[in-house]
């Protein structure tokens, strides 16, 4: 037998109790929709199977209506209850289309998101104070040798959210460059942590067709088939709209999809392929290049040129496009003595994992030295460092949390010794040696 909260089987009675008559018809219609709505709010209380339940024995007292209720009467009534936006989709369906409970989710989610995307403005103002204040520190904690490019973000950032920056734009719009493997996609990730919101990425290397790109970017027509899907990246906005969105290498994406993200920078606002508004008011842009680096031997922790860098952006993007930024952010290559730093960074992740397991690890000073030594690479940057770390500390320990020593947790200390990674296992109770 399902359980229901008290308001569901209340609507339920009321509902089944109505004579379903073309009198009743707008009573009915109009309980329905309010009703649909509450469940869809109630949807951590009841599972989805007996949502679909209640959907379906409401369907079926509407569609009681045959044709008594046209859909330009159902979208007056939906008018009526202050559902603007789902009016507009309700249009759309032909007065002898009979509802279903696809049409009635359809209707709901386009609603709940249009005013989802509409009233975040509140969260963003309530962001100003408890997330941004140690954002710079706290980022350059985890992120090293970029001081000036977490700085400069950092204070754009701010003056958006205080409200000094332009009306109708974004939180803030940047293009990060430099060398591959040296934090620009890190600093986008670590922002969103920091506060608190949604992480989207976006590969530009998977845009790099002309129309293909642009229906996968914002949806097809509502003439064409499958249009109801919309597009990748207004549809992850639509649900996210308080979120950094990455745009990973910008300068792979086809040049056709330059307008779109012009309007995004300038009027935070594009509109999908099903005519829908989707507003950037409450996201951070952040679009990363690798334009200006002339081979992989100037990747990562070698010598870069930066006014190489500079001419490559000034003469790839359009100045409409870079005067729309609030900032084209760079970043240093990373020198060889920061690989120690980076080294402790994936240590201290691997030893938040394990802590959860009731296991404790402590790396030797000889052992922390050898992995930086591995891990320094002037093609991919800090991005070998978590492979030298996953392959030389998480492999061997991953076994014996599986099969052998920490099943039930302990502890281990690695250290490096004629050559190879040595590692020494302990109980719980027992002390760690330390080196």
């Amino acid at each position: 037998m399902c359980k229901y909260s008290d308001q569901i089987i209340k609507k339920i009675k009321l509902l089944q109790s109505i004579n379903v008559t073309a009198e009743s018809g707008r009573e009915l219609i109009t309980t329905l929709l309010i009703f649909t709505s509450d469940i869809k709010k109630e949807k951590r209380a009841i599972n989805s199977q007996e949502i679909n339940f209640l959907e379906q024995k409401l369907l079926v007292l509407l569609n009681d209506l045959h044709s008594s209720i046209s859909a330009k009467e159902l979208s007056l009534l939906v008018a009526s209850i202050n559902l603007v936006h789902a009016k507009k989709e309700i249009d759309k369906i032909s007065q002898n289309t009979r509802l279903t409970a696809k049409n009635l989710e359809f209707i709901l989610e386009e609603e709940e998101k249009f005013k989802a995307n509409e009233e975040l403005a509140v969260e963003v103002k309530e962001l100003d104070f408890q997330r941004v204040k140690d954002l710079e520190s706290n980022i350059k904690r985890r992120i090293f040798s970029q001081d000036g490019a977490i700085e400069k973000v950092v204070k754009n950032v701010k003056i958006n959210l205080a409200g000094l920056g332009e009306d109708n734009k974004p939180i803030a719009s940047f293009l990060f460059t430099g060398p591959t493997g040296v934090g620009k996609t890190q600093l986008a990730k670590e922002l969103a942590k920091e506060l608190d919101i949604d992480f989207i990425r976006l590969d530009m290397s998977e845009f790099n067709h002309a129309d293909l790109g642009v229906i996968k970017l914002i949806g097809t027509p509502p003439s064409y088939q499958e249009s109801e899907l919309g597009g990748v990246l207004t549809n992850a906005i639509l649900e996210k709209p308080l979120s950094v969105l990455l745009l990973d290498e910008i300068e792979k994406a086809h040049y056709a999809l330059m307008p779109i993200f012009l309007q995004m920078m300038d009027n935070a606002e594009i509109t999908d392929g099903r005519g829908r508004k989707v507003s950037f008011k409450n996201t951070i842009i952040i679009m990363t290049s690798n334009l200006g680096v002339k081979s992989a031997s100037v990747a990562g922790f070698a010598k870069a040129d930066k006014d190489a860098t500079d001419n490559a952006v000034q003469e790839f993007f359009s100045p409409e496009f870079i005067n729309r930024l609030d900032a084209v952010v760079k970043f240093n290559p990373l020198h060889p003595d920061v690989s120690l730093n980076i080294v402790n960074k994936f240590l201290l992740d691997t030893s938040n994992i394990l802590d959860k397991k009731n296991i404790k690890i402590d790396v030797s000073d000889k052992a922390k030295e050898k992995l930086s030594i591995l891990g320094y690479s002037k093609e991919m940057g800090a991005r070998a460092m978590g492979r030298v770390v996953l392959s030389n500390i998480k492999m061997p320990i991953s076994e014996e949390i599986l099969y052998g020593q920490l099943q039930d947790g302990g502890n281990v200390y690695v250290d490096y010794v004629d050559k190879e990674f040595e590692f020494n296992y302990s109980k719980v109770d027992q002390s760690v040696p330390l080196h």
